[in-house]
């Protein structure tokens, strides 16, 4: 009987050790870095392989757009609604961050948050905590805001007021990473024009210069801008002066930067190519107007939507790759594929080999956008990829 007991205690203590085992090898699986896909349905938001497979439901909600994944992918920051949220995935619990605000960028590990009455916050996910990059303005709001790559806590962002229930812009503005002090402009002073809407839209990869648009009603043509932070210099930026940015300047970015234009005295469009190193500037020829596009990692290929077709231009040459509805193209990290949504019936997310015609369904159903909450195809999924 005692040998028995003693038998009994062992299996008991053995079982205790081999659940505590695959627990923790079950919660390391999950925070672990792989590639992922993370889109939304009207059921919620999903999580799956980069592929499409082993897709599990994360978050329940039919409001959820507008993902970033965290540098290390264990965190998503999302909308529901107007309001924002992050997934932990060791945990797999969701929590509230802010109301009113929407994420526009990972950096350090936090999350940007653009609000609509406290400014820009940083959220960290993993304290749980959230502090004011930029507190809001006493006469207007922020109505965009672009932070530096390079570490600190440098923006770019344009102030805004409201009259008579429409937008006027105030002024552009630069916090200082070091003294935390601001450079502040005037529409006048940095476009030279007091009808100008200052928009910051990238910066160079070591932080010196921002680039930004002015134009002088939304979704207007407007000439490319650059600021050098050294001199507080606005000007055109070098090579731009022969094209305009078009279709409310387009913009994708990796280590180069790509945009819709068109030239000043030539019809036809194009696309402006901007090395985000040195910032000189090549265009491409295009088929047809892009309403949407994605540029490779390396910059040696851009890829666009047009009339539901998806093209790829590289080298002087385009490549058809699919049509019949396709739109909103992005690059794989490797710039061999390129997924883009087909919105039929049964709205797909597709993939595609970037020097072949041809697409494959990987995943389906999701979402339409709501445009009242200023959604597009592009809000509904992303990516994310383990650094190699």
């Amino acid at each position: 009987m005692k040998k028995r007991g003693i038998l009994k205690a062992f299996l008991l203590l053995l079982a205790v050790l081999c659940t505590s085992v695959l627990s923790s090898c079950a919660r390391r699986a999950k925070s672990e870095p792989t590639d992922m896909l993370a889109y939304c349905t009207d059921e919620g938001l999903f999580l799956s392989d980069a592929d499409g497979s082993n897709a599990s439901l994360a978050v329940k909600g039919s409001h959820i757009s507008k993902i970033f994944f965290s540098e290390d992918g264990r965190y998503i920051v999302y909308n529901n609604s107007n309001d924002v949220f992050f997934y932990d995935r060791e945990t797999a619990k969701s929590d509230f961050l802010t109301a009113n605000a929407r994420c526009v960028a990972f950096t350090n590990g936090k999350a940007v948050l653009l609000t609509a009455t406290q400014g820009v916050l940083l959220a960290d996910p993993a304290l749980h905590t959230l502090e004011t990059a930029i507190p809001q303005p006493k006469d207007g709001y922020i109505s965009a805001v672009c932070p530096s790559p390079v570490e600190g806590t440098r923006f770019a962002y344009s102030v805004c007021y409201s009259d008579a229930g429409r937008e006027y812009y105030k002024a552009f503005c630069i916090t200082s990473s070091d003294t935390g002090d601001v450079l502040a402009f005037t529409p006048k002073e940095i476009c030279g024009d007091p009808n100008g809407m200052p928009l910051p839209l990238f910066w160079s990869e070591n932080g010196s210069t921002v680039i930004f648009s002015c134009p002088v009603s939304p979704g207007s043509p407007s000439m490319l801008y650059s600021l050098a932070i050294a001199d507080s210099s606005p000007a055109r930026l070098a090579g731009t002066k022969t094209f305009q940015l078009e279709n409310g300047g387009l913009l994708s970015l990796t280590s180069y930067a790509a945009m819709s234009v068109s030239k000043v005295s030539a019809s036809g469009s194009y696309i402006a190519l901007i090395d985000r190193g040195d910032l000189s500037v090549s265009l491409l020829s295009t088929e047809a107007a892009p309403d949407a596009l994605s540029v490779s990692p390396d910059g040696s290929t851009v890829s666009y939507s047009s009339d539901g077709s998806v093209y790829v231009s590289s080298s002087g040459r385009t490549l058809f790759i699919c049509g019949g509805g396709y739109t909103s193209p992005s690059f794989s990290p490797d710039g061999l594929r390129i997924y883009s949504v087909f919105p039929g019936e049964d709205i797909s997310l597709c993939r595609s080999n970037a020097n072949s015609a041809g697409a494959e369904v990987i995943v389906s159903g999701l979402r339409s956008p709501d445009p009242y909450y200023d959604e597009e195809f592009a809000d509904l999924y992303e990516f994310y990829y383990v650094k190699q």
